[in-house]
C-alpha cells in the first residue's frame, strides 16, 4: 500500500484503539489483491507488547473464513442457501443422534449464516463444555450435544456458536476434508498465516 495509505489505516486504527477506556492490544490485517498491511498496538501480556507475530486466538474472527468457506461450496453446486439441515447433513454419522427438540432439522443453510436459526447456543452450558475442552479429543458433534435446552422459530437474530459449529459439520462433510485443511488451503497458505484450528489440530 502507498505510505499515506498505510498512514491513513495506522491512524484509523490509533484513533479508535487509544479512544477505549479498558484495552489491552490489537492486532490488525487489511489485505486485498495480494497487498497486505499489518499493524500491532498495545499489550499482549502485562509485560509484553503486541506485535504483527504474537499468536492470538482466532475466535470468533474465524466467522469471517467460514462464511465465504460455505458461500464457496454453494458456489460450486455442492447446496442451496435455502437447504435445510437435514438435507445437507443426511448422511452424516452423527447427525441422526443429535435431538430433534433441540437441533430443529428444518432450519436453513441461510438461517445458520444470518445467525436467525432459533438454535440454543452449547456455550451457555458452561459445566458441560468444560468438562469436554478437558478431553484430549472432542469433536463437533459433542459440542451440538451440549445444547440443553429446546430451539425457537427461526427468524430472529441472536449471535450464537451452535450456528458456526453447524456450518464447520457440512463444510467438511460436503468436501471429504477436515475444516482445518480447508482453511489452511483457502486462507492460511495463500494469506501466509500460521495458525492451527481447533479441535483437530489440537489445543
Amino acid at each position: 500500500f502507498p505510505k499515506s495509505l498505510q498512514k491513513e489505516f495506522k491512524d484509523i486504527v490509533d484513533n479508535e484503539f487509544f479512544a477505549i477506556s479498558e484495552k489491552a492490544g490489537i492486532s490488525i490485517a487489511v489485505y486485498t489483491d495480494g497487498t497486505l498491511w499489518a499493524y500491532a498496538s498495545g499489550k499482549a501480556s502485562e509485560s509484553l507488547d503486541m506485535t504483527v507475530n504474537t499468536p492470538l486466538m482466532i475466535s470468533s474472527t474465524s466467522k469471517t473464513f467460514l462464511s465465504p468457506l460455505i458461500l464457496t461450496q454453494i458456489e460450486n453446486g455442492h447446496y442451496k442457501l435455502s437447504d435445510s439441515l437435514e438435507t445437507v447433513l443426511s448422511g452424516h454419522p452423527d447427525f441422526s443422534s443429535f435431538p430433534t427438540d433441540k437441533i430443529n432439522p428444518k432450519v436453513t443453510i441461510e438461517e445458520l449464516l444470518t445467525m436467525s436459526s432459533g438454535l440454543p447456543n452449547f456455550n451457555d452450558n458452561n459445566q458441560g463444555k468444560s468438562e469436554s475442552f478437558k478431553k484430549p479429543v472432542w469433536t463437533p458433534s459433542d459440542m451440538i450435544n451440549l445444547v440443553q435446552s429446546k430451539y425457537v422459530e427461526p427468524g430472529t437474530f441472536e449471535y450464537n456458536d451452535t450456528n458456526v459449529v453447524l456450518l464447520g459439520m457440512i463444510a467438511e462433510f460436503h468436501s471429504g476434508q477436515q475444516l482445518a485443511d480447508l482453511y489452511r488451503q483457502m486462507f492460511y497458505d495463500p494469506l501466509s498465516i500460521t495458525a492451527i484450528t481447533l479441535p483437530e489440530e489440537g489445543i
